[in-house]
């Protein structure tokens, strides 16, 4: 993502820390690099705080996935339905 938003890795970590704020540039071009609006990432980043570790897993895992190619997909939706046939036959 960090070059598709053309940013720095090293700001990217920074500013997921917590430890320095995005400019309403950089907001906007990493808002299309994910293909999102600022006013969501605004708002997700508003809802974070409240949402339960399920939901944030949740949103982690979409966000990874998003990057992967229809190929890669169906891969990984092949791996979790193994996954889950192996726990439930524990």
């Amino acid at each position: 993502m960090d070059e598709k938003a053309e940013l720095d890795w090293r700001s990217i970590g920074s500013v997921e820390r917590g430890e320095r704020n995005l400019s309403l540039d950089s907001l906007q071009r990493v808002s299309q690099a994910l293909g999102v609006t600022p006013a969501y990432l605004l708002e997700v980043t508003k809802e974070r705080n409240e949402l339960p570790e399920k939901e944030l897993m949740i949103h982690e895992i979409i966000y990874l996935l998003k990057e992967k190619n229809i190929k890669e997909l169906k891969y990984i939706l092949n791996l979790i339905k193994e996954f889950f046939e192996y726990i439930d036959k524990a």
